[in-house]
């Protein structure tokens, strides 16, 4: 038996090969995403400073995500933390990684989720109002 001749064009042949286009780099969504976490950060320690002199000695672990049911941590964990989160968030978007031409990965259109995850902590900061109070 002798090979077929590949006479026909495959479905490579057909498709065009281009690539997507790269996120339009903007140093809004730095500036954006670096002052979000700054806010941030101020808005979580204003709402621990009126909070933590209505709490308790110890609250629930479950506020900070542990999972055991019962635990307790002391009520100064207000303070610590999603403000220490924050400043992981901002260090990230300070120092983030660089892309190809130098600039940091949060020009190039990666701010928005940095923008989210500063507004779910601090969302999660204020939920410490709910905490079971003195």
């Amino acid at each position: 038996m002798t090979k077929r001749k590949r006479t026909g064009k495959t479905v490579e042949d057909f498709t065009p090969r281009t690539s997507k286009p790269e996120p339009k780099l903007t140093r809004l969504g730095y500036v954006a995403s670096v002052s979000a976490t700054v806010v941030g950060f101020i808005v979580e320690l204003i709402i621990a400073y009126f909070v933590y002199p209505l709490l308790p000695s110890r609250i629930p672990a479950y506020w900070i995500g542990h999972l055991v049911s019962g635990e307790t941590v002391p009520s100064w964990v207000v303070w610590l933390a999603f403000p220490i989160a924050q400043i992981i968030l901002l260090l990230v978007a300070l120092h983030g990684r660089k892309v190809k031409d130098g600039k940091l990965v949060m020009e190039s259109g990666k701010a928005w989720t940095i923008l989210l995850i500063a507004l779910l902590f601090v969302v999660l900061q204020a939920s410490a109002y709910h905490l079971p109070h003195r």
